[in-house]
């Protein structure tokens, strides 16, 4: 996702507008949405060739961003933001399986911490991108899934869809706050919030501190009570975060929200991983399933904000809060049912 004052540069880069980088942004999620299955059967079918593939798709990702400070035209942009989106959940999807992979067969009481702990390094770009912008190999999987056929407390087959369905929509809403949250953060304090260029700079990695802060401490806090206490704790700051500016909006109110939803969003994505791997077999072609929700998420939100801002510019940019609200009750109201469903998978 593009991440903060970065939408601003782009814009002017195309002349154009932070609005009209909607397609862009969606073309990217389209294209994440239709490679998240083919990447995890790659590595279901390839699973000694992990390491070589995220190194591969990496180069690529590395030349595609590059390529991206020439474009002079939004058509460009989503040429190549296309090709980003095509190769990125092979690195995400990868890597997921990979370490799913291994700490089920070694030790996978510590899965959710290593989870919270990867997942913790992608907001470290995200805390120092904005100052940047403006100058301020795996186990075979038959042997992966016979150890995981063991442990006890996995359903069966035809019962894991009562676990994974309120998992994949607690993720889908999840990754919807976490990147169009960030993607649109600066343009909202900027125009609606009533802080600086240089202030809203500041909170695009304030937010970015706050999301990597969260999972870090949820890291710590996996290994002493359940998974899903812990998102059950976090997911209502988000929830606050996003209604605070919409009653009472001000510079105030903005500081608070980047806090409360980086916090509050900070948990979902690998602690809802580790919660669901603790129940059904994940292998490559569910995380594959995963990332394909990932990419609907990817798609969907950052692209819409910008949309009903053009469309309705009375409340504008205000519409960030308005998305972010609704997706921080959905990922709530799912992750009761997701506990629920968790526990009878025990039980059994």
């Amino acid at each position: 996702s593009i991440v903060g004052p970065t939408a601003t540069i782009l814009a002017e880069q195309t002349h154009s507008t932070e609005a009209d980088l909607a397609p862009m942004l969606g073309m990217g999620g389209i294209c994440t949405l239709l490679t998240g299955l083919p990447s995890g059967w790659i590595f279901d079918f390839m699973p000694r060739q992990g390491n070589r593939l995220v190194a591969a798709t990496l180069l690529v990702e590395a030349a595609a961003y590059t390529l991206m400070t020439l474009c002079t035209s939004v058509l460009e942009l989503t040429v190549v933001y296309a090709v980003i989106g095509l190769v990125f959940n092979v690195v995400s999807t990868g890597l997921n399986v990979m370490v799913i992979w291994e700490f089920t067969t070694h030790a996978p009481q510590h899965l959710p911490l290593v989870l919270n702990l990867l997942s913790a390094s992608f907001g470290l770009g995200g805390i120092i991108a904005p100052q940047l912008v403006t100058g301020g190999e795996g186990p075979a999987g038959e042997h992966v899934v016979d150890a995981g056929l063991r442990r006890e407390g996995w359903v069966a087959a035809e019962e894991r869809w009562g676990v994974l369905l309120p998992a994949l929509l607690v993720l889908f809403a999840n990754v919807s706050i976490e990147l169009g949250y960030a993607g649109w953060v600066y343009v909202y304090a900027r125009d609606v919030g009533g802080v600086s260029d240089y202030a809203a700079e500041s909170l695009c990695s304030v937010y970015w501190m706050a999301f990597t802060g969260g999972r870090l401490m949820a890291a710590v806090l996996v290994t002493i009570i359940p998974c899903g206490t812990v998102l059950l704790w976090s997911m209502p700051l988000a929830v606050v975060g996003a209604a605070w500016p919409l009653l009472a909006p001000g510079p105030t109110a903005t500081i608070a929200s980047v806090l409360l939803v980086g916090l509050g969003a900070s948990a979902g994505f690998p602690t809802t991983l580790g919660m669901t791997a603790e129940c059904i077999p994940l292998d490559g072609h569910l995380n594959g399933l995963i990332s394909t929700v990932t990419g609907l998420s990817i798609t969907l939100l950052p692209s819409a904000i910008p949309f009903m801002a053009k469309r309705d510019p009375q409340r504008g940019f205000a519409w960030l809060m308005i998305a972010t609200l609704a997706m921080a009750l959905m990922q709530y109201v799912c992750l009761v049912q997701l506990r629920k469903m968790s526990r009878l998978s025990w039980r059994q």
